[in-house]
């Protein structure tokens, strides 16, 4: 449970609540368990690969300076 209340700052009531409000019975339990088994994967998709911003500014100076040497 710790992992994905450092990465989301949720906590297991904070969970709890929504799903409660739905009319659904939960136990502590059950949200800890949840929140351990698919933490991992929220946090995977949520850090997907992001083109490295170095290289594009990089690939602009690149694009500026040829530009500029052909005229």
């Amino acid at each position: 449970m710790g992992y994905a209340y450092r990465s989301f700052a949720l906590s297991a009531a904070a969970v709890e609540d929504p799903i409660s409000e739905r009319g659904m019975i939960v136990i502590w339990e059950s949200v800890c368990f949840w929140i351990n088994y698919f933490g991992r994967y929220f946090a995977n998709c949520v850090r997907k690969e992001r083109p490295e911003q170095r290289w594009y500014r990089h690939r602009l100076s690149q694009l500026r300076f040829s530009s500029s040497e052909s005229d």
